[in-house]
């Protein structure tokens, strides 16, 4: 098993799009949308971030990381296109829920920092084998030549959220919201970068 870092390049975003469909878009959206979904989500991290960093294993990507380290609203309009298609108007109002639930997790718990993970995906056939963390390592590393003393990151009890807390990150707040009457855990993590010798 041979694994690398890379940054990333427009063509790993299938692999990123195929893992966020595989894992939320299917199930909540369908098939169709869901694929529609899953393009524009990964597409639009990737434009607003400015780290972006790709696992690549045997020489496959298997695993992104974006990153975002300078505040500013997130352009949604690679959404735009498919507006009109039924189901639009759910999926547009479930992405501003959590929206909000990260803006008021910030504000609650007062939780500032140099930067923000996106979005850390790592594929389907790859999980479970530290791709993960060490996609995580990587980033944190480039975060900290970058200057960046620290970062944040939102998740959800539809993720596999314990894996932050494996890993020792430290969770700064959660919220329930009401997610289509299910009570979704929204979650806060921040980490201090550990400065390099």
């Amino acid at each position: 098993m041979e694994l690398t870092f890379r940054d990333s390049e427009p063509g790993d975003l299938a692999m990123a799009s195929d893992a966020v469909y595989g894992m939320w878009f299917r199930k909540d959206y369908g098939e169709h949308l869901g694929r529609l979904i899953a393009d524009a989500y990964a597409t639009m991290h990737y434009r607003n971030a400015d780290l972006r960093v790709t696992a690549v294993l045997d020489g496959e990507p298997e695993g992104i990381c974006f990153v975002r380290t300078v505040p500013g609203e997130t352009d949604t309009s690679d959404f735009d296109s498919f507006s009109e298609e039924e189901g639009f108007d759910v999926a547009m109002g479930d992405m501003h829920i959590l929206h909000r639930a990260d803006e008021g997790l910030k504000r609650e718990f007062r939780i500032d920092s140099d930067a923000e993970i996106l979005l850390l995906m790592v594929g389907s056939r790859s999980r479970g084998r530290g791709i993960g963390r060490k996609l995580l390592d990587e980033t944190v590393s480039r975060l900290s030549d970058m200057g960046c003393g620290s970062f944040m990151l939102f998740t959800d009890d539809d993720c596999d959220y314990g894996f932050y807390d494996k890993i020792g990150m430290r969770r700064r707040g959660m919220v329930i919201v009401d997610f289509h009457g299910y009570p979704l855990k929204r979650i806060a993590y921040a980490q201090e970068i550990p400065k390099k010798n």
